[in-house]
Order: structure tokens, then sequence, then C-alpha cells
């Protein structure tokens, strides 16, 4: 049997090759699951007080709920990552890891306050974030009424995406995009190679199928007025954000 490298036909630049324990630790996409737990370490990090307690609890349930339970489910469907993991095993994690994340927000519910999910179930949280979301969604009209919805009215949402940049930026944009990030993902591995060469094209796909332009009518249309658009640094990104009509 050959060492857990990636090898050429692997579909992720992480995923290990198949089999045994291997599956199970490509299951929880690594890198991703780490780069969104941390997101929910430097929320509790900026918190007026900070609690060790909450921030463990709320670091298990988005460990089980997302890298678990809903990287689970995604491998159910034609499994994308190409483990060999069994369908029926795939169904009893996401049952197992998403039941254990209710669980641990109906304990936060009870043990931080009662107020939390009526707050969830009616859409009163006062704001809202996302980020890098709607190249990836096949209806981003739809997502963004769902992310809309669980914010109060007058609440603010807002959303970070990448951008193209506009006049003399623009070759030097896509000299980065299309030598520049291949070139140095290759120096790292293959499949860095491939990340560095998909970003270019995914950031120019969402731009001309769907201009910011038409981005912002869709805020608009999921229920967000005074809807603004702030290009950052030199265009490569952009903030969008507005206030729950």
């Amino acid at each position: 049997m050959g060492s857990p490298v990636l090898s050429e036909s692997r579909p992720a630049f992480y995923a290990l090759e198949p089999g045994g324990w291997r599956d199970y630790l490509t299951l929880l996409h690594p890198p991703y699951t780490l780069w969104h737990l941390s997101y929910v370490a430097i929320g509790a990090a900026l918190a007026p007080h900070f609690d060790v307690e909450r921030l463990v609890v709320a670091l298990v349930a988005f460990f089980l709920a997302v890298g678990i339970g809903a990287h689970a489910l995604d491998e159910l469907k034609g499994h994308p990552l190409q483990t060999r993991i069994s369908d029926r095993t795939l169904v009893w994690l996401s049952a197992v890891s998403i039941g254990g994340a209710v669980a641990l927000g109906v304990y936060g519910s009870i043990a931080y306050t009662v107020w939390l999910a009526p707050l969830v179930a009616v859409g009163a949280f006062d704001a809202l974030t996302f980020t890098y979301l709607i190249r990836y969604v096949e209806d981003p009209g739809a997502t963004l009424a769902e992310l809309a919805r669980v914010v109060k009215q007058g609440g603010v949402m807002a959303g970070l995406e990448f951008g193209v940049p506009r006049g003399v930026w623009r070759p030097l944009w896509e000299l980065y995009v299309r030598l520049g990030l291949p070139v140095s993902g290759a120096v790292i591995s293959h499949g860095w190679r491939e990340v560095g060469s998909f970003l270019g094209p995914s950031i120019r796909d969402l731009h001309e199928r769907l201009p910011i332009r038409e981005q912002v009518e869709l805020w608009r249309t999921a229920g967000i007025e005074d809807v603004r658009v702030r290009r950052l640094s030199l265009g490569g990104g952009y903030v969008t954000w507005g206030r729950r009509s």
C-alpha cells in the first residue's frame, strides 16, 4: 500500500490516498475547517469579556455541524472527495454530529440565555457578515434572502468578496492570477498549483455572469436597503453592506 500522499488525480490538494483513517481526515476538509474555526476564536477574543467555556462550546459545535456533519452530507452526494466511506456511515456521521451540535446549542440557550433559540427562529440578529460566499453558491439570490432572514429589521448585513481591478491595475492583476499564483503554488505542490490556477477564473467568472450592479439588485430583492459597495485596496476586493428593511 502506498504512503498517504497527494496524487496527481486527487480531487483536492489536501486529499490523502483513499482508504482507512485517511478518508476520515480528508472528509474534514482540514484547511477550510481550521480556517473557519479560527474565525470563531478571533470573534471570542474580540468580545468585551473573554469566556473560555463559551469558546470551547462554540468550537466543538461548529466542528461537529460543519467540520463533520455538512462535509459528510457533501460526500454523500457523489463522493466528490473520492473517499471509500460507505453511504450508511456518512449518514450516521452526519446525523450524530449535527445532533451533537444541536444539543450544544440547546445547552448554550439554557446555560447562557434562553432568548438565543427564539432569536434564531424569528430572525433577530443585530448583524450578519459573510466572506467569499457568492462565487460558490448555485442561487446567489436565494442565499442572500436566507441570510437576510435571520437579521432583525434595521440590522446590518455585510459581505466580503474578491473583485477584479479596473484601469491600469487590471493587467497586473491578470498577470498575478494567471502566472504568479499558479507558479508560486507549484513550488509547494501540485495541489497548491491547482488552487492557484482556480482562483483567477473563479473570480473572473463571477463578475462576468453577475456584475456588482446585479449583485446589488439581489441584495435589495433579498430585503436589504441602502445597499452600498466599497472597493478595497486596488480593487482586488470589495465589501457590500446594507440594512434589513
